[in-house]
């Protein structure tokens, strides 16, 4: 496994406040999204992403459940994986709760791609899923209050 590590945002105080980290698995590769996906974010979390797939992964986790705020430019980026979906890249989100998984449901998001409660469970439905037979989608908010 080759970890690597992209920092998307600074604070004030220099301190990392939005980190991608990579884990390359055997053919699936996580990002995992630790701190802010937004307006601010979305260029570097692109570029992290566009890198991820000219590596060609069979199969892309975007792992949104360290994520403490997913905004409107942040889901606008995920809607984009389409691409890689197109280039026979599997591709799932990995969320929950009220700041990710829950904006993703109610704008419909859920609708155009597959979300998992944890990425144990998006790696098992992506690699069972053929291109004939896609992911399905669980749509639970598993730790989300109202």
């Amino acid at each position: 496994m080759m970890t690597s590590q992209l920092v998307l945002d600074q604070s004030t105080s220099g301190r990392p406040r939005s980190v991608i980290a990579s884990d390359d698995h055997v053919e699936v590769t996580v990002l995992n999204v630790h701190g802010d996906l937004d307006q601010t974010t979305e260029p570097r979390f692109v570029e992290s992403v566009d890198c991820t797939l000219s590596t060609a992964p069979s199969v892309l986790i975007v792992d949104l459940t360290q994520t403490r705020f997913l905004g409107c430019a942040g889901m606008a980026a995920l809607m984009a994986m389409e691409k890689a979906q197109a280039n026979g890249i599997g591709f799932a989100v990995a969320a929950v709760g009220p700041a990710t998984a829950r904006p993703m449901h109610q704008v419909g998001l859920s609708a155009e791609i597959a979300i998992y409660p944890t990425v144990a469970c998006a790696s098992r439905a992506t690699r069972e899923a053929t291109s004939e037979d896609p992911p399905t989608p669980v749509h639970t908010e598993v730790g989300g209050a109202r």
